[in-house]
């Protein structure tokens, strides 16, 4: 599409910039969200009169856009329109009709209040993201975490010595043997490399020390069996990229996910732990967590 351009490591702080002037909810608006799945998603970037617009061009999936955000976090309803018509005939010119995805329900407003145009939305519940209360994973409380705190404790009694260390350039091999083994082990395909997840966190993992994430592994008996990593979402909030580890090694995860919070977000109110990608397995893992709330989006099919 015309204007448009791949995103690098050099657009890095005026994205990190205006993202951090807007309201963000959804997990997929971070810069190193984008970064990392470009190649996936095939994310593309024009910052035009104002607004930061993205478009993804996956080979797999229909294109769409991502939300219009103002880069001084204003809303202006003309300009607003006049960008949304903008991709419209960027859309049009490439043979694709315009499509908005990932649309969080507090911008619904933006789209439904422009003037002769109309859009047909559809909830996208496999895209909604599990959001926590950041006590109740640091700390486990009640009857409902009960389980958790038992899978805790038998991976405690069976790991009494285990240790935490923080992911580093001294380490990130491990990070990349550990997410290549749960590949291995759960015989991982994808339609195509790129859109791997394994291909996704190395390719976080190749620029560490130009990003600002942080994140843990977990040594048993002196191996490193399982890591996990994020960042900030936006204020209080903490977003989980990604969780990887020795499922043999039976409570790991609990173990990952709450000394995580407490080693490196102890004072995070939330926790978003991204979609369940319409996978049942995923959708029960993350309701074991009691989320506190979701965050709803949407997709919208421009009607001509």
């Amino acid at each position: 599409m015309d204007g448009f351009a791949p995103i690098e490591l050099k657009d890095r702080q005026r994205m990190e910039q205006i993202l951090a002037g807007n309201d963000i909810h959804a997990s997929e608006l971070t810069f190193a969200y984008l970064y990392m799945w470009q190649c996936d998603y095939r994310f593309q970037h024009v910052i035009r009169d104002g607004w930061l617009l993205v478009v993804s061009e996956s080979t797999y999936d229909i294109p769409f856009a991502l939300c219009p955000l103002p880069v001084d976090g204003r809303f202006d309803r003309t300009s607003f329109d006049q960008s949304v018509r903008w991709l419209q005939e960027q859309f049009a010119d490439a043979g694709k009709p315009l499509v908005f995805g990932r649309i969080e329900a507090a911008r619904l407003p933006w789209f439904e209040g422009m003037a002769r145009t109309e859009f047909t939305i559809e909830r996208s519940d496999k895209t909604a993201d599990y959001v926590y209360r950041g006590d109740d994973l640091r700390e486990l409380p009640g009857r409902n975490y009960g389980p958790k705190r038992n899978h805790i404790s038998q991976f405690l009694r069976q790991h009494p010595d285990y240790e935490v260390v923080d992911v580093g350039p001294e380490n990130l091999d491990e990070c990349r043997r550990i997410i290549d083994e749960w590949c291995r082990a759960r015989n991982c395909t994808c339609g195509s490399p790129e859109s791997c997840e394994r291909y996704a966190c190395n390719r976080m993992l190749d620029v560490w020390e130009q990003l600002d994430m942080s994140g843990i592994l977990l040594k048993v008996d002196g191996k490193c069996e399982a890591f996990t990593i994020g960042e900030r979402l936006a204020g209080d909030t903490v977003a989980i990229r990604f969780e990887k580890g020795n499922a043999d090694l039976h409570g790991i995860y609990a173990v990952l996910n709450r000394d995580y919070l407490l080693r490196k977000w102890p004072d995070a109110a939330y926790v978003n732990r991204e979609e369940d990608m319409g996978l049942e397995g995923l959708r029960k893992a993350k309701q074991s967590y009691h989320p506190s709330h979701m965050v709803d989006k949407y997709t919208l099919f421009l009607q001509t």
